[in-house]
């Protein structure tokens, strides 16, 4: 079983680009992440589009809860898995707003 914290500072590592934090200033939100294969669970913390932090485990008060496998997530990062799809097929399952899975799916 993968470690997915590596994958997940892929996305915290955008964050340096000046584009994506320009399209996301003032977008703040936090991300779940649960992994039903390896039982891990991180979040995503995105400040004012501008920082994003990823801790292990449970977030307090997470806006979109995403539940699947490493292999999807995996997939989905390297190219194989087209995440609309995954998404549709309920490969990954999504507890929040329509456009925070929108923005997150433009992250990966």
């Amino acid at each position: 079983m993968p470690d997915m914290l590596p994958y997940l500072e892929r996305i915290q590592k955008r964050f340096e680009d000046p584009n994506l934090q320009a399209a996301l200033k003032g977008y703040t939100r936090i991300f779940q992440f649960d992994f039903t294969d390896t039982g891990e669970a991180f979040y995503m913390k995105i400040e004012d589009g501008q920082k994003c932090t990823i801790e292990e485990g449970k977030a307090p008060a997470a806006d979109l809860i995403l539940t699947t496998t490493s292999d999807i997530v995996i997939g989905v990062m390297e190219g194989r898995i087209n995440a609309t799809t995954a998404y549709t097929t309920r490969k990954v399952r999504a507890l929040g707003s329509m456009e925070d899975l929108l923005k997150l799916q433009r992250l990966l």
